[in-house]
């Protein structure tokens, strides 16, 4: 006889392959920011550039960012964080290097697989925020198009 469950706990540890379930995170309306920036070519390393303001509640969905870019210039790497009152300057991407131009997944950063896995709910209206690493000999006029998708709790 097959046993049903209704704790996802259970679902996912059942020692029975076929009745185990993956955990669904249901977060509310999910939206897209499509944010252009447009390098001025004196960004510095440390600067802060404020990419979009989420509303508390809300999440970033890591696995679905990016940003493309033309062609910065020389060398340009970023950290991709928020300033929420538990403020993280690479919480979705860490040393996103984009020197080359393309299209790069915020996931391409060193460090980011664990904050996707464990998740970050925004506790206050957040900025999330580029934070320039490396810059060297950067064009002015060059364009970055972030697009970050987050789920707003409804």
């Amino acid at each position: 006889m097959a046993t049903t469950y209704s704790d996802q706990a259970a679902l996912q540890n059942d020692p029975k392959m076929g009745n185990r379930a993956a955990a669904v995170q249901t977060t509310g309306d999910v939206r897209v920011a499509d944010v252009v920036y447009t390098l001025t070519g004196s960004e510095a390393a440390n600067d802060i550039v404020n990419l979009v303001k989420l509303p508390a509640g809300s999440r970033v969905i890591t696995s679905l960012c990016s940003v493309e870019v033309e062609n910065p210039g020389t060398a340009l790497v970023i950290d991709i964080g928020d300033d929420d009152t538990t403020a993280d300057a690479d919480r979705y991407s860490d040393g996103l290097t984009v020197s080359a131009g393309g299209h790069f997944a915020f996931s391409a950063g060193g460090t980011v697989a664990a904050a996707e896995l464990a998740g970050h709910t925004l506790d206050s209206a957040s900025w999330i925020q580029a934070d320039v690493k490396t810059a060297t000999s950067l064009t002015a006029s060059q364009k970055l198009r972030f697009t970050i998708v987050y789920a707003v709790s409804g």
